[in-house]
């Protein structure tokens, strides 16, 4: 497992100087070199008043990390019946006390206490999933990153395509809600060390565990280390 970190540590350093030396870095990228500070969050507009820690307390109850009414707040919605329900989005919805909340937002509250000033995240992307191990703190971008790679990707890894009329693979990043182009190669092996370079380069590490890069990299590099013990043995 040890070693298997190390060539996964070591292939991250190689993307990042295959794709380019830091004497090559553009304009865009070098101001990003560890400088987080720098990474302003969007702005969000201010958020609707939310119900408070008694309030929750007094209306509902946790049970298998789903919301139960405490008490009856009409005939069709008795004490101990199920609070939330699935709304549009995919996230489980209530009203409490006339204000309407997400759900998990909700069990955040009741089981610390407080809400997070930045965003709250399923770490394994199921928004069914309430589980309150299951939820993470995390700012608006890093929330917004943790997403599935789109039904319209073809490559299966985020900001890597094949170009039209070409053999060649293009890599893209998205910095501040602005497409960032991180050139054109001949293998998708290649364009995807781009993007994963990229990445860890405007330190997107640790907040997207579930990068699409990331995994395929990894993948490989889990390949060849397999490979090199059947050889062995």
């Amino acid at each position: 497992m040890m070693l298997l970190t190390l060539l996964f540590r070591r292939s991250i350093l190689w993307c990042v100087d295959r794709v380019a030396p830091k004497s090559q870095y553009p304009d865009w990228l070098s101001t990003h070199l560890h400088q987080e500070n720098n990474l302003q969050e969007v702005i969000m507009p201010a958020p609707k008043r939310f119900i408070s820690y008694e309030e929750a307390h007094k209306y509902l109850y946790i049970k298998d990390w789903k919301l139960y009414r405490k008490i009856a707040t009409n005939r069709n919605n008795k004490a101990g019946t199920l609070a939330d329900s699935l709304h549009s989005c995919g996230y489980s919805h209530l009203f409490v006390n006339g204000h309407h909340c997400l759900a998990h937002r909700v069990i955040w509250l009741m089981s610390k206490g407080y809400l997070p000033e930045g965003g709250l995240d399923h770490i394994d992307r199921d928004k069914q999933n309430n589980d309150i191990e299951n939820l993470r703190e995390v700012s608006h971008t890093c929330n917004s990153r943790n997403k599935c790679v789109s039904i319209r990707n073809t490559s299966g890894v985020t900001g890597v395509g094949r170009v039209k009329g070409s053999k060649k693979w293009a890599a893209h990043i998205m910095i501040k809600r602005k497409s960032k182009f991180l050139g054109y190669y001949k293998s998708f092996d290649d364009a995807v060390c781009a993007r994963l370079a990229g990445e860890q380069c405007v330190e997107w590490s640790g907040c997207n565990s579930f990068s699409s890069a990331y995994q395929y990299v990894k993948r490989s590099v889990q390949n060849v280390e397999r490979s090199r013990s059947e050889k062995a043995n």
